[in-house]
């Protein structure tokens, strides 16, 4: 079946081009925060300060990381490339992320993972008794790599844009004559339903889809895969690539996948409103079964936080008494 309206706002082909992902060493990440930072990296690759201005430009660039090794710790016995400092440091960085060479991700969520899991460079790259072989950095190259954590890139939507996207998505819900939403959003619609706080968000639009169901419970709703009418205020939802660019997004679209699984539906599949939600008060009870992935694998499959609350739960109690 077609699938009516998978993006909801289109995707961008020049902007998703300029978003093809950038190769370099694991290290070059500590060199980059530095050159934030507004210091000068010892060993600094020529390429970095262009790489650092596309960074700067498009915080959602892709990134992959790279070393002399590959994920098997090959290809050769006697390693071949860089030295054996620039080998450690690579390894280091790697695995303080939870990474492997050649795995690729975001700039956006790179910075912010070395903010939280190297907050420092000691024991990377300055050590408690340097030598002439082991050296560790100049102090102000430390310190500038200490100032590059604290920048934040650029937002995906200022505030502007985002009030905006919320005046017009908003007016779209209340004239529209089908809704089209994300199967898990109506998962967040319900929990938000449950903390009792019945009025709007300014960064997301999870109430007003309720409000129209609630008051309409035979308009048609169509589950689609992608941005849907919840997305379009959300500090994570990138306008140009027409995707969610939080460290999300992947989880997210498990959990539509999870959903429909449950619903026994597919995208692009419409029912009306009561019929709809009524398959979530049957087929899924508890919201645990689609959010809960128990202990993360990987920083992009944590569990939501809204999974222990009882909150869903609640919003389906709430919900029963006008279906």
């Amino acid at each position: 079946m077609e699938q009516p309206r998978a993006t909801w706002h289109g995707a961008d082909p020049e902007h998703l081009a300029r978003l093809s992902p950038v190769s370099l060493r694991a290290r070059d990440l500590v060199s980059l925060i530095c050159l934030r930072g507004g210091g000068t990296p010892p060993d600094m690759s020529p390429a970095l300060p262009s790489v650092l201005e596309r960074v700067e430009s498009m915080p959602d660039i892709l990134l992959t990381l790279t070393s002399a090794f590959d994920c098997r710790g090959g290809p050769h016995q006697f390693p071949r490339e860089d030295s054996p400092y620039e080998r450690r440091l690579d390894l280091h960085v790697l695995q303080r992320l939870g990474l492997s060479p050649g795995d690729t991700r975001p700039a956006r969520w790179l910075f912010a993972r070395m903010a939280e899991n190297i907050p420092t460079l000691d024991g990377l790259c300055v050590f408690s008794h340097p030598t002439e072989r082991w050296p560790s950095w100049p102090p102000d190259a430390v310190a500038a790599y200490g100032r590059g954590l604290s920048l934040p890139l650029a937002p995906v939507q200022t505030p502007e844009a985002s009030s905006a996207a919320k005046t017009a998505s908003v007016a779209e819900i209340v004239t529209a004559e089908r809704l089209c939403l994300r199967p898990h959003h109506i998962l967040c619609i319900l929990c938000y339903y449950g903390r009792e706080t019945d009025a709007p968000l300014e960064i997301d639009n999870l109430w007003e889809p309720l409000v129209r169901m609630r008051d309409d419970p035979d308009i048609e709703v169509t589950l689609v895969e992608g941005d849907c009418m919840v997305c379009p205020p959300c500090h994570s939802f990138d306008p140009a690539s027409g995707i969610c660019v939080g460290a999300c997004g992947l989880r997210d679209r498990r959990k539509d996948l999870d959903t429909l699984q449950r619903l026994d539906l597919l995208p692009g599949d419409t029912l009306k409103a009561r019929d709809l939600l009524r398959l979530y008060v049957e087929r899924i009870p508890e919201v645990k079964a689609v959010c809960d992935y128990g202990e993360a694998t990987a920083w992009e499959w944590r569990s939501c936080g809204g999974s222990h609350t009882g909150a869903y739960e609640h919003g389906l109690q709430r919900l029963r008494e006008w279906l």
